[in-house]
């Protein structure tokens, strides 16, 4: 995973404070930037957890993102998807998708 980015180099870097890039999120994204990267994470997670074959684990795909809290990342994940990580995981080979 890349070096984590704070809200201060982003609002930086598209030229406006910090407050504004919030409120935009909010307005746009229904969040706060930190909700909205979170949620683009568990959506690569998913996508590894069901790609990713017999090789992959929990563990390994959560760390890979940054989730280094486990029992988080798989509340957070459940929260999102409706099913455990591992439940993801568990549905390789049998031709379903999501």
């Amino acid at each position: 995973m890349t070096e984590t980015i704070g809200i201060e180099e982003v609002a930086t870097a598209v030229g406006v404070g910090v407050r504004c890039l919030q409120t935009s999120f909010r307005r746009v994204h229904c969040g706060s930037p930190r909700e909205f990267l979170t949620r683009m994470r568990l959506e690569r997670a998913r996508q590894l957890l069901s790609v990713s074959g017999q090789q992959a684990t929990v563990t390994a795909v959560a760390t890979r993102l940054g989730f280094f809290e486990l029992g988080r990342f798989s509340q957070l994940y459940s929260r999102h998807f409706g099913e455990s990580p591992s439940a993801t995981l568990g549905r390789l080979g049998s031709g379903s998708d999501h």
